[in-house]
């Protein structure tokens, strides 16, 4: 009888929350907070916290003492870097064809 009750709260929620989702995005809804594009800032800003996320994991999974870390996190980031910027070149690239 719960399993009933819970499928079929579900289920009007999903029905209810599925159209409400797909509603038709406004004119400068490219994610900025107020519908506008993100500034650089607040880009960079983000990138670094999902930087610092990476970092945290790798050194987790990949069970880095400190003197390793310290050894293969900064060679990691600068080509994790030197790629970003070839992506944004290429980006650029792109737009100008």
């Amino acid at each position: 009888m719960k399993i009933n009750t819970l499928l079929i709260i579900l289920t009007m929620i999903l029905a209810v929350g599925g159209p409400a989702g797909a509603q038709e995005q406004g004119p400068g809804s490219m994610g900025g907070r107020y519908g506008g594009p993100r500034s650089d800032e607040k880009r960079e800003e983000i990138r670094k916290k999902v930087e610092a996320v990476w970092v945290w994991k790798v050194t987790e999974v990949l069970a880095l003492d400190e003197a390793t870390a310290a050894k293969f996190l900064p060679s990691v980031s600068s080509l994790r870097k030197k790629r970003r910027e070839l992506r944004r070149d290429k980006r650029h690239t792109l737009r100008e064809l």
